[in-house]
């Protein structure tokens, strides 16, 4: 269970205070989750430590309140129609526009790093050059050295771009697993 979904259990979970008392206790929560990330943790071993939340809710509400509706709570259904729905819209959202997109950017970010690859190795470009026709000119051997400086600052902005890339990418496919589910 990631933070959100902590949070949103809880929130849920505390329906019978007044709409402030919930809010306060969940900024309360939400801080355990800052500071626990900030040293260091997962969300999900943060969620683990801190416990069920409906049994945090079923704390915060005290004895006024019975726990026990909480505690039996049935998790919400989704039913058939909305799955197919869901199925239907993330089907045509993804072939239609995504996956194009996707493989576009993706196809132009690996030219990029192939660019940085060829920038690289225009040494051994010019020492092929200069082996098989013999002629050497100082203007290519300096020209060749100045793109390997260029391939290696475009290297690293290709790198930071992969990762930016594959973050991008698992979130989006996580989005759509979790819309499929129903727990957006």
């Amino acid at each position: 269970m990631n933070k959100n979904e902590f949070l949103s259990a809880l929130y849920e979970c505390l329906a019978p205070l007044p709409e402030e008392g919930r809010r306060e206790v969940v900024h309360y929560y939400e801080g355990c989750f800052d500071r626990g990330m900030a040293s260091g943790h997962s969300e999900q071993q943060i969620a683990r430590e801190l416990g069920n939340p409906r049994m945090l809710a079923a704390d915060a509400l005290g004895i006024r309140y019975d726990p026990a509706p909480l505690m039996n709570a049935a998790p919400r259904r989704s039913g058939s129609g909305r799955l197919l729905a869901m199925t239907i819209l993330l089907f045509f959202l993804n072939i239609l526009f995504m996956i194009p997109i996707g493989a576009a950017l993706w196809s132009a970010l690996l030219s990029f790093g192939a660019a940085a690859v060829g920038a690289i190795l225009a040494p051994a470009a010019f020492a092929l050059d200069w082996l098989a026709n013999g002629e050497y000119y100082p203007a290519k051997l300096f020209i060749s050295i100045a793109g390997t400086g260029v391939g290696i600052l475009m290297a690293l902005i290709f790198i930071r771009m992969a990762k930016f890339g594959y973050r991008a990418t698992a979130e989006y496919v996580q989005w759509n697993v979790r819309t499929w589910r129903g727990r957006n």
